[in-house]
């Protein structure tokens, strides 16, 4: 079953077929030159984000047509992708199996040594380790079987006239070394530049989550090659659920020599995770339950041929994992260890297996590596690293979790045991370990990479509901509409089928995919009528062809005569295909129900008649624009009329439902939805127990929260807190995550033509006389670009919502006096300033701002 898109891939799938078809219409217009000209661009995205869905899903379009996206098929087309890892072309092959399930698995081929087609099919999708096309490969000589070279392959298919090549380059950054001449050329530079005998092929699309050294090397080689690259926003990525939100990250304080202990620790967390997944896979009857692993990553070897001392190691902790280590089997242990073979304990055999079969071998709970598993390596269910490496090794240790933070459905369970990753550490020292939090929470990028921003809680601890905070303060701050931004560009009719097949599936209403199949077409009925006389038109269009006429005689000029004359089926079917994509598949349905109202009226069926008409319903736009309202109002009805039945579904399914109200055209309210329990971290880099305070929404059982270590050393939020809370009227609080999630409080708002959402930072609950109510206190900073955004988008949450809030204030220092200035937002005319103002800090510095005082 083809899985769904998240929203930011949606939106990746239509930007990229955007580009290739401007790429493929400039490349077309210039094939008859000697040397026409490549078109090459970049996808760029995080780690994680599923660059290989993506292009997966815009491959399935060009080759097979999408009405989703509204494309037609390339006439011709063949994908040739690249890599330099052999093992990962049959990994990524299976990702074309669950995401393009209408490229058949035939037509979708690992070129190996035995290829001998002298041309790449049409409709094809090939895959080519480039160390095959090196000068003791088999593809570049020719032999009896195969008088030919893979290089002439290429050459034959780059100039054939009924072939359209795209090269797709997966780790577009690696092989792209500086070009000097012709001759000083990697392999992928020789596929892309070609050579004197040998154009490069029409379009190269590169992948990479560092893509700079690649967009260098192609502007040097081919100076004229369009293509606007394509960036996914790491926010969205992280926003989505498809990356862990938390990593805990356990340090040994000052006993370096106590990694017995935190490996007892990781094997614990390693359990509790283990029965999580099975208990949440159990709930929502998921019939494959999620097995977790854990990651036991060794330190390099004193002397490389001596594995004395790396046997002892690896024996103690199969030993410790024999005992602690719930439903040990001695066939659950393995390892990736390159320059060993199977390695005998007394507990077990561990055997070497490849890194890319340990995803969905379930049997392997525990995994030994060193380094070699962090590149190209995906198992999502690798929820704990366990690691022994050196204290110089962050960069490793960054990358290793990189992989790590995927989630194993590829979205967010809204469990936060199951929403983490843990990290035990016990040979880092202090410094080390701060880098590694740099890294992962987006404060320091590692060789200029962008990173998606995670939390990391040191030495972190679950926290449940605060026992001297009711239930019903909390309902008070949960009943706070989040306003979540429209993602994606959902096509209406598109978003009303998903939402009503949702219904189907989980049994919610009277078969409301029949109903709103027969609401639709009434309103085409409709519409039909009301714009008859283009409809009309529209179906005389469709129904004849014109065709040009040149004559010529000897001895006389020739002459051309225009004529039109009766579309045949054929041709109407053409034509009603493409109307079927505009109506985004309607126009099928829609010819269903034209002929069963035909032969309820005992009128002949005439197919070429019927098929005219919805092609003319399908070409007449103020059709297609109200069947999209009413598509888009239809949703919104029924989230009314059935919101109550999906609260009741499982967390997953109600996840869901949430991906299609984020699809909508416009902002749509979401209630905040607390966890039973939360990770925080209890201690700081170097070990000393953070400081605690009293009142917030979750709390150790002495109604205690310990406060986090960026929220300590940011002296604003530190201050802002320690006033608020000593204040009689504030009853409980929340600090609100700084990531999207179903936790958080969210408030959309619009920059750059762009969607997004920001977190304000503290929710205070305040004893009113009218009963308890909700004050929103944000400090930020006003050189933020988005600084303004955001208090305008919040100044409007404030107009919308008086009777929920006391307060709603935006604090800033503009001028760094260490005294904060508040723009009260409740003011209607300090709105009105708010919405008028063109700089955050100009706007703090006027009088409609005021001082905070402490």
């Amino acid at each position: 079953m083809k899985l769904p898109l998240i929203p930011f891939q949606t939106t990746a799938v239509s930007q990229v077929i955007e580009v290739l078809n401007a790429a493929t219409k400039s490349w077309e217009a210039t094939r008859e030159l000697s040397k026409p000209a490549t078109a090459a661009f970049a996808l760029s995205s995080v780690t994680g984000s599923g660059k290989t869905v993506i292009a997966a899903t815009v491959i399935e379009a060009l080759l097979s047509g999408s009405e989703t996206f509204n494309v037609n098929p390339v006439q011709g087309a063949t994908v040739l992708w690249l890599n330099y890892d052999p093992a990962l072309n049959t990994q990524t092959k299976s990702v074309f199996t669950k995401f393009a399930e209408r490229i058949p698995v035939s037509d979708v081929e690992i070129i190996g040594n035995t290829f001998n087609l002298d041309k790449l099919e049409a409709g094809k999708v090939y895959f080519l380790s480039l160390g095959l096309l090196g000068v003791n490969g088999k593809l570049t000589k020719p032999n009896d079987g195969r008088p030919f070279t893979f290089w002439d392959t290429l050459r034959n298919t780059s100039t054939a006239d009924d072939r359209v090549l795209y090269v797709v380059v997966d780790e577009a950054h690696v092989g792209m070394k500086s070009v000097v001449s012709e001759d000083n050329q990697s392999l992928l530079q020789r596929v892309i530049r070609g050579d004197g005998s040998r154009p490069g092929p029409p379009i190269v699309w590169g992948i990479s989550a560092t893509p700079k050294r690649f967009r260098e090397s192609i502007n040097k080689m081919l100076p004229a090659a369009g293509g606007e690259d394509v960036w996914i926003d790491p926010a969205d990525v992280r926003d989505s659920g498809l990356l862990k939100q938390t990593i805990a990250l356990a340090l040994p304080g000052e006993q370096e020599k106590m990694w017995t202990t935190l490996l007892g620790e990781a094997i614990n967390d390693l359990n509790a995770s283990t029965e999580a997944w099975a208990e949440y896979c159990k709930e929502v009857d998921r019939p494959e339950p999620v097995v977790p692993l854990i990651v036991v990553q060794l330190p390099d070897r004193s002397d490389a041929a001596d594995t004395t001392s790396e046997d002892r190691l690896i024996s103690e902790i199969a030993a410790r994992l024999s005992t602690d280590l719930a439903d040990f089997t001695e066939d659950c242990v393995a390892h990736v260890l390159g320059d060993r073979g199977t390695i005998e304990t007394k507990v077990c055999e561990i055997p070497k297996v490849e890194p890319d079969s340990v995803s969905d071998d379930v049997t392997i709970r525990v995994l030994f590596a060193k380094e070699s598993i962090s590149a190209g390596w995906d198992c999502p269910r690798a929820e704990v690293l366990f690691s022994l490496r050196t204290i110089n090794d962050d960069t490793a240790i960054t990358q290793m979790l990189g992989r790590m933070v995927r989630n194993p459905l590829a979205k967010t369970t809204e469990v936060e045991r199951l929403d983490m990753v843990s990290c035990y550490v016990p040979h880092f020292n202090a410094q080390t370990a701060k880098n590694v939090v740099d890294i992962l929470t987006g404060d320091r990028e590692p060789d200029g990479r962008d990173k998606s921003k995670s939390t990391v809680n040191i030495n972190a601890k679950m926290f449940g509901f605060n026992p001297n905070v009711p239930q019903e303060l909390r309902e008070v701050i949960a009943a706070l509409p989040s306003v979540l931004p429209p993602q994606g560009k959902g096509r209406p009719v598109s978003r009303l089928k998903t939402m009503t097949s949702l219904l189907n599936t989980h049994g919610i209403g009277s078969d409301p995919v029949k109903k709103s199949q027969a609401d639709l077409c009434k309103l085409l009925d409709g519409k039909q009528t009301q714009y008859s006389t283009k409809v009309a038109a529209a179906k005389k269009d469709v129904l004849t062809a014109e065709i040009k006429v040149i004559q010529k005689g000897f001895g006389t000029e020739s002459t051309e005569d225009n004529r039109q004359v009766q579309a045949d089926l054929r041709t109407v079917r053409f034509t009603f295909n493409d109307s079927n994509r505009a109506l985004s598949g309607m126009g099928a349905t829609y010819y269903k129900h034209l002929r069963q109202a035909a032969r309820q009226a005992g009128l002949p069926i005439n197919e070429l008649d019927l098929r005219a008409q919805v092609a003319a319903v399908g070409r007449v736009p103020e059709i297609v624009k109200d069947l999209e309202t009413f598509c888009e109002e239809y949703v919104v009805r029924l989230f009314q009329q059935y919101q109550d039945d999906i609260n009741l579904l499982s967390k997953e399914a109600q996840t869901d439902f949430t991906g299609v109200r984020k699809q909508a055209a416009d902002p749509q309210d979401a209630r905040i939805e607390f966890k039973t329990e939360k990770s925080y971290g209890t201690t700081t880099i170097e070990g000393k127990p953070l400081p605690k305070v009293s009142k917030h929404a979750y709390a150790d059982d002495d109604g205690l929260w310990p406060i986090e270590e960026k929220l300590v050393k940011n002296t604003w939020e530190s201050t802002v807190l320690a006033r608020e809370v000593a204040r009689d009227a504030v009853v409980a609080w929340y600090r609100n995550p700084s990531s999207a999630s179903s936790d958080a409080f969210r408030i959309a708002f619009e920059t750059d033509d762009r969607w997004r959402t920001f977190q304000p930072d503290f929710i205070f609950v305040e004893q009113t006389a009218d009963g308890p109510k909700l004050a929103i206190i944000d400090p930020h900073y006003t050189l933020d670009k988005d600084a303004l955004p955001h208090i305008q988008a919040l100044a409007r949450y404030a107009e919308e919502h008086p009777d929920l809030l006391t307060r709603v204030d935006s604090l800033a220092d503009p001028k760094n006096s260490g005294s904060l200035r508040r723009l009260r937002l409740t003011d209607p005319v300090v709105r009105e300033k708010v919405a008028e103002a063109t700089s955050a800090n100009v706007l703090y510095a006027s009088d409609a701002a005021e001082d905070y005082i402490l």
